[in-house]
């Protein structure tokens, strides 16, 4: 029976990473329930074939705690760092960030062809024109049809306009594979003093689903689209998970979620298994971190391992490790 219903996760896994919504069906809902029934082990086997998404993926954070001068910090900012950090951790919530939050100028741009656009049009205006016939002299269809051709770069542009308000409405949470990475404590975790929080994809289906992989394209060239052919929809998922190879040290994951930028996407908050503090993490961070599990601990749910960042001794690198109080 278990070896059943491992084999259905494993499938509907495969199905959903197929899809960039990765809407889940009333069948799907079904295996959900099933994959919560495996034993952790069996959980992490039904992942494998699953795109070979990693079972631990990151999040790093800027500090609850955030100093402004030698004998002072902002308040404000405290209170709506941990605010989040309790939406996230305690009520197991996402917030999915727009592509306009993004820090890449290049994230989800492709590049836009224009060479078929003039024979495109003309076939267009031909088929629509056609619809008329001879009630529109030909005089009248040559400069309609020229008219079009002429404005052609306009409706090039609002159609790249479209297109691009229609990207900005898709939701994106982003993790990475790594917790040691100097760059991802530098950019993302305000220069060491911030968190890392680390994800058990194991223990959430639909978190496990819609994981897509990022990928970082050697050649350095941006994904191509036709924007006038009416297939061009289907394609768009590659220009979510294509970036320069200059980012790949980020070692990139993402959930992408149709229409739903802005918004909060539910999670089982047992995902979350460990926070890391940041090699130069301020005592009120550490504070901040300690009273989260204390109220993780008061509404019945497990407490989180807390680690910490340590600078190696030999090396330009980060050590991860169990933090003592």
């Amino acid at each position: 029976m278990k070896k059943q219903i491992e084999d259905d996760a494993r499938r509907a896994l495969l199905h959903a990473t197929r899809g960039i919504s990765s809407h889940l069906s009333l069948n799907d809902i079904q295996l959900e329930r099933n994959f919560k029934l495996l034993s952790k082990e069996e959980r992490i086997s039904a992942r494998k074939g699953s795109d070979d998404a990693p079972v631990f993926l990151y999040k790093y954070y800027p500090p609850p705690f955030k100093q402004t001068g030698k004998s002072s910090f902002d308040a404000d900012w405290r209170a709506e760092q941990n605010r989040r950090l309790e939406n996230l951790i305690i009520d197991g919530k996402l917030y999915l960030s727009s592509r306009n939050q993004f820090n890449d100028p290049f994230d989800t741009m492709p590049r836009y062809t224009t060479t078929p656009m003039l024979s495109t049009l003309s076939a267009l205006a031909d088929r629509s024109l056609k619809k008329y016939g001879t009630t529109i002299q030909h005089s009248q269809r040559k400069k309609i049809k020229d008219n079009l051709i002429k404005n052609s770069n306009k409706i090039f542009s609002s159609l790249i306009s479209a297109y691009r308000d229609y990207q900005a409405k898709f939701g994106i949470y982003c993790l990475s594979e790594t917790n040691n990475s100097l760059l991802m404590w530098a950019h993302y975790a305000l220069n060491h003093t911030g968190i890392c929080i680390e994800f058990d994809t194991s223990e959430d289906f639909m978190l496990a689903a819609i994981l897509q992989k990022v990928i970082y394209t050697p050649e350095n060239k941006r994904p191509t689209i036709n924007i006038t052919e009416p297939s061009f929809l289907s394609t768009y998922e590659e220009t979510f998970l294509t970036k320069s190879i200059d980012w790949n040290y980020e070692l990139e994951w993402r959930l992408i979620c149709d229409g739903l930028a802005g918004q909060e996407l539910t999670f089982e908050n047992s995902t979350i298994t460990k926070i890391i503090l940041g090699a130069k993490a301020h005592e009120e961070t550490i504070s901040d971190i300690l009273n989260l599990n204390r109220k993780l601990e008061n509404k019945g749910f497990p407490t989180l391992a807390i680690h910490k960042a340590e600078l190696c001794d030999l090396t330009y690198g980060l050590k991860i490790v169990p933090f003592k109080t």
